[in-house]
């Protein structure tokens, strides 16, 4: 029996379940997580704010310092959404692929296991579909 229409389906499955997944650290959930995850790096950044020669920094180097930093967290939380974009709608496409496939790979994944079955129902009678098997059996 060749089972390669079966093989094809339970591989366009398994894909279809790592896409779709939302167990922690999927692809799905690492994506969805992509813009507070870049925030979150850049809100770690420690900024400076003191002088080259040392010193107490003033208010307005605090300031400036914090701005700078709320600045960064923004842009790379936005650099997060568009690449979440761009990642969701990939796999978006990558799902309806899959989808449109589907029921034609099923359809013959099972006239491929109804021929195998009605092979082995044979067989168990004592009736062999191919020749080639009741000759070696018969050796």
């Amino acid at each position: 029996m060749t089972d390669t229409a079966l093989k094809q389906l339970i591989a366009v499955v398994d894909k279809i379940k790592i896409l779709t997944s939302s167990e922690p650290y999927s692809t799905l959930v690492k994506a969805r997580a992509l813009p507070n995850e870049y925030a979150r790096e850049v809100g770690s950044l420690r900024i400076d704010s003191g002088s080259a020669y040392g010193g107490r920094p003033s208010e307005s180097q605090i300031k400036l310092a914090d701005n700078l930093k709320k600045r960064m967290i923004e842009a790379e939380r936005y650099r997060g959404w568009n690449e979440r974009r761009v990642l969701l709608s990939k796999y978006a496409s990558e799902l309806e692929g899959l989808r449109a496939i589907l029921p034609a790979l099923a359809a013959k994944a099972s006239v491929e296991i109804g021929i195998t079955a009605r092979g082995l129902e044979e067989e168990s009678k004592g009736n062999f579909p191919f020749k080639a098997e009741q000759e070696q059996v018969t050796r």
